[in-house]
This record gives structure tokens, sequence and C-alpha cells, in this order.
């Protein structure tokens, strides 16, 4: 429901002119507000969320925009998950931006994650979560970043870049 309710603040800014004007955004701060929304399924799943996103790191994001992406990777990365595993997200500054990672260790078949981001056409019916990434991709598209999903060792990890707020 969280991500459909931010796909409807999306539309209503879409139709009422929307003009994106990039705002500091924490990302420390945003991510654990994202972890409430997949705190259930972690847990039912005995997943493990390791965290370490300096508090000074600063993107230049529009926020919900942003929120959306995060508890989209977040939610995807505990589905692919394997039970009993670990979640690690990290955050780090590269040059004048910052880069955003969220590594699924042990997931489920990472072949057929890698195209995640990818628009299939017009006769192509994605799936729910394929839905979201995709919209995941046009709101990075917007704020000027890029999106990834990767295989790394047995695992995956979702990774954004972003123009960084000093």
């Amino acid at each position: 429901l969280d991500i459909f309710e931010s796909i409807l603040r999306w539309i209503k800014s879409q139709l009422s002119g929307f003009i994106y004007a990039p705002s500091p955004c924490n990302i420390r701060d945003m991510m654990q507000e994202a972890l409430l929304s997949v705190q259930t399924d972690a847990e039912e799943k005995g997943i493990t969320i390791k965290t370490d996103i300096p508090g000074t790191i600063q993107v230049a994001a529009e926020r919900e925009m942003l929120q959306f992406v995060h508890r989209s990777l977040l939610n995807s990365a505990v589905q692919f998950s394997l039970s009993g595993r670990q979640l690690s997200l990290n955050a780090f500054e590269d040059n004048e931006a910052v880069k955003v990672r969220v590594k699924a260790e042990n997931t489920a078949s990472t072949e057929l994650l890698l195209p995640l981001f990818v628009y299939r056409g017009r006769d192509y019916k994605p799936g729910d979560a394929e839905l979201t990434l995709i919209i995941c991709k046009d709101f990075m598209d917007k704020m000027g970043g890029q999106i990834s999903a990767n295989p790394e060792g047995d695992g995956l990890v979702f990774e954004y870049v972003l123009p960084s707020f000093h």
C-alpha cells in the first residue's frame, strides 16, 4: 500500500505541473524510515539488516521519489533473499556523487533478476516487482541518477547513484 500511495502522489504531482526541484535528502535518515516498511517481512524470513551509512551523506533529490526507490529496493531485496540471510546497506561519496548499495546475500537465481530495470516493450506485461523497479528507474532518470541490479558473489546488489548535495 505504501508503494501505491507513493505512485498516486507521483501521478498527482505530474498532473499538477510537477517541476523537479531537488532538495537535500539525508540518506541514513530516509533509509531508516524506509526500513520500517520491510521490517515484518525481514523478521519473518529471519533476515538481518546491517546498515553502514554515515549520517552526513546527503543527495540532491525529490524526497518522495527517492523514498519510493528506497522502499522498493528494500522490498525487492527482502523478497529475493533466502531465509536466514543478511541485507547490507551502505552509502559513500564518490567525487560529486553518492553511491547507495543494498546487497542481498544468498539470493534466489540472480540470472533471472539482471534485466529488472529494463522496459521490454508495449506488449510485455511486467509483474508487480518489475513494474515497481521500472518506476524506480524512471524516478532516477528524472533526478539525474542511475540505478542497477547486479550479481555479486552469490548475492544481488541494487545500487543507485545521485548527485551529492553540498
